[in-house]
């Protein structure tokens, strides 16, 4: 592990950072949520927003700390995989390094195809380093377990929209793998049209890039996908801007992650004192 990020806190320094929030006292040191994002921008603001709509806050102060660290300057993660071009990975350790020396306590990246370096930045920091097809596969499984009891047929096959890079490192498939879940990936020509689409969107066309991912996604349904996680950021943000009635039957991976944020602050309220 890394030495950098090892700071020593005791507890009179913990104590000293407490502040007031919705009339109580919280040690402030490590509770704040860290954001890698900038991959792309869109998508980053995207992700802070289901955040806060997720969050059970009747005020400003019950809302979530974020440190958010939103740099689109970061090396295309897909070109880096299929194209061998600059690796985005020196970058994401920089941006790592300055949400941990911010406080942050634990840290999402919106962004799927960065979580091909996921394990090579989870060794760089003791926190918490949420992966997004983890929570996402988690909440397939749950949701298909609830199906199950009330209807004697839960969710088998998952259909992947994602960007060539998310597809080829392939944790979606191992993620899926491990609760039984076949992972169906799109046909060579629908591939086509969702690196189309997603590029699009980053471009700011997000009405057009909606309308050929929403295509894509009908395709996999037609070829008997169950359900289809929106597996790159730029995906759940087109399609809801276009209010797309396949919505229902989508996987929302960044909105999975968001929900693991809000769960991991809230889990952390133990350290509120009277």
């Amino acid at each position: 592990m890394n030495n950098r990020f090892n700071t020593s806190l005791n507890s009179d320094s913990r104590t000293s950072m407490r502040h007031p929030v919705g009339g109580k006292m919280y040690d402030q040191v490590c509770d704040k949520v860290g954001i890698l994002g900038g991959m792309g921008p869109m998508a980053t603001v995207d992700f802070i927003q289901k955040i806060i709509s997720k969050t059970p806050a009747q005020s400003d102060q019950d809302h979530i700390p974020l440190l958010i660290h939103s740099v689109p300057q970061i090396p295309d993660r897909t070109a880096c995989l299929m194209e061998g071009a600059a690796s985005p990975l020196p970058a994401l350790k920089m941006g790592l390094d300055t949400l941990v020396q911010g406080g942050a306590g634990c840290i999402a990246i919106p962004c799927n195809t960065a979580h091909y370096w996921h394990e090579a930045l989870a060794k760089e920091t003791h926190i918490q380093l949420l992966h997004i097809a983890k929570v996402c596969a988690e909440r397939i499984a749950q949701d298909s377990a609830v199906r199950g009891v009330v209807r004697g047929v839960g969710v088998r096959r998952v259909g992947l929209l994602a960007t060539d890079g998310t597809l080829k490192a392939g944790f979606y498939e191992r993620e899926l793998a491990h609760y039984g879940l076949e992972c169906m990936l799109p046909e060579s020509g629908t591939q086509s049209s969702v690196m189309d689409g997603i590029y699009l969107v980053k471009s700011g066309k997000v009405n057009e890039g909606a309308a050929l991912l929403e295509l894509a996604m009908q395709r996999m349904l037609d070829n008997g996908a169950e359900r289809v996680i929106l597996g790159c950021t730029e995906i759940p943000l087109a399609l809801e801007s276009i209010h797309s009635p396949l919505l229902p039957l989508a996987v929302d991976a960044t909105g999975a992650l968001a929900d693991a944020c809000v769960a991991w602050y809230l889990n952390r309220s133990e350290r509120l004192v009277a």
